[in-house]
């Protein structure tokens, strides 16, 4: 056994090869992982793809690329996981734990703070990945509006800067250079299996002030799911119900952050909304490095008192792993899934006591959950 390690320029087609193999020849797909996921799949990220080698070949892969997340304008580091495979005859020998433990310490070397994981299953939930975040989810029937906004079929590789334009005036999102949103566009419109893609782009008096990538799930009863959109909102929401009639949609499935503007639009139509968490898991990789980077976050919500003297604390010397502290005021936090839920949001609640316990419960109640970015956007992984 050789690894973990980088995996190497020379044997990068045999890694996607070994990707394709699990995730869509077993299915009956076409082999379009490295299509689908051009930035983590590529040669300029072999650093961030592990992999561990037997026989002279690749058998285990786990691949990760790093990112930077906006809460609010604040800047955290991100990275997320994906394409984690192991070749059916070396499974059973821990080689993707191994490659995981290799890709943290990889991860906290880099600074970075939170880690998105695609998959829920054991692998990944027992080594402190939680299914969290507070999102709401509504259909959208066809309807056709009187409209004063063009809704244009954008082909690919058009109206590239504004869309740009547009993504990076949203307060919470993924910072994104422009050769990364032209490459995770590129990627989360590659077609296969049953799932085609259209991107639409919203004018109004030849400005662009919104646009929506969607992904149709061709099944007896076409319908789809709004992989992300961004812009006026009231222009976004009335675009999508017109674009159920326009692709003969039976509905679509719009996901959105629990404080997005978007929901009081659906509310004001009357349409239900469900609560659901965001996709994928998520884990904190760095509990003070994450909290000292938001206090520029925390400061915009809390009153100075509180921000300044805010103390945040890993593992003290009582055994205690996640301390928030105000002057005499301590809260301690004992468990990862927990702090993750309140720091991120849950759909059932956390249920702390803070009673006692005036300037926490001010600060948590004001800052938390924080507002996030949906996993499931061109960024997934």
């Amino acid at each position: 056994m050789e690894g973990p390690r980088a995996c190497k320029k020379e044997e990068l087609q045999k890694v996607v090869d070994l990707i394709n193999k699990t995730f869509r020849h077993f299915h009956g797909y076409k082999p379009t992982m490295q299509e689908e996921f051009p930035l983590l799949l590529s040669e300029d990220n072999l650093r961030c793809m592990r992999v561990i080698s037997c026989d002279n070949k690749p058998v285990a892969d786990v691949n990760f690329y790093e990112t930077t997340v906006m809460i609010e304008g604040v800047p955290i580091g991100a990275a997320s996981i994906g394409a984690v495979c192991t070749d059916e005859g070396y499974r059973g020998k821990g080689y993707s734990s191994m490659l995981l433990d290799d890709a943290e310490k990889i991860m906290r070397e880099d600074s970075v703070d939170v880690m998105f994981v695609s998959g829920s299953r054991s692998l990944y939930t027992r080594r402190g990945c939680c299914n969290v975040g507070e999102f709401g989810e509504f259909n959208i029937e066809p309807k056709d509006n009187d409209i004063d906004f063009e809704i244009i079929d954008v082909k690919p590789g058009e109206y590239i800067e504004d869309m740009v334009n547009i993504y990076s005036k949203e307060s919470t999102r993924y910072y994104r250079t422009m050769h990364e949103f032209k490459m995770l566009l590129k990627g989360a419109t590659t077609n296969w299996a049953y799932l085609t893609y259209k991107v639409f782009l919203i004018k109004q008096g030849g400005k662009a002030v919104g646009y929506i990538v969607l992904e149709i799930i061709n099944e007896e009863n076409i319908r789809a799911e709004v992989v992300e959109f961004a812009g006026d909102r009231e222009k976004v929401f009335k675009a999508l119900q017109n674009i159920v009639s326009i692709c003969k949609l039976n509905t679509m499935g719009v996901v959105y952050p629990f404080n997005d503007p978007i929901m009081s639009i659906a509310e004001k139509n009357k349409i239900q909304i469900s609560k659901v968490n965001n996709s994928g898991t998520i884990k904190i990789l760095d509990f003070t490095s994450l909290m000292n980077k938001l206090l520029p976050y925390f400061k915009q919500h809390v009153d100075k008192n509180i921000a300044d003297n805010i103390q945040f604390i890993e593992e003290d010397y009582e055994g205690n792993k996640y301390i928030f502290k105000i002057e005499n005021e301590v809260l301690c936090i004992n468990d990862l899934e927990k702090l993750t839920k309140l720091v991120f949001g849950d759909v059932i609640g956390v249920g702390l006591e803070l009673g006692n316990k005036p300037l926490i419960k001010e600060f948590i109640e004001s800052v938390f959950p924080m507002p996030f970015v949906w996993a499931g956007s061109m960024n997934y992984q």
